[in-house]
């Protein structure tokens, strides 16, 4: 059994801006970052799983740690 994980991370353009009440004010309300995961296990040829996540700063998650 052979799993191949891939992961891109995005940084994706917001139409509006996002805000909550504990977001950084520092931070750009305009844009978020995401983090794309693929994976695939030889023993179901061209069955593939895909997922997205977004590193919490609040928590102090980043697209490294994910």
């Amino acid at each position: 059994m052979t799993l191949d994980i891939t992961a891109e991370t995005l940084r994706l353009a917001l139409r509006d801006p996002f805000r909550i009440a504990r977001s950084d004010h520092g931070t750009d309300a305009r844009r978020v970052t995401t983090v794309v995961v693929e994976l695939r296990d030889d023993r179901w040829p061209g069955v593939v799983g895909i997922g997205e996540g977004y590193p919490d700063r609040f928590y102090g998650e980043t697209p490294e740690t994910m």
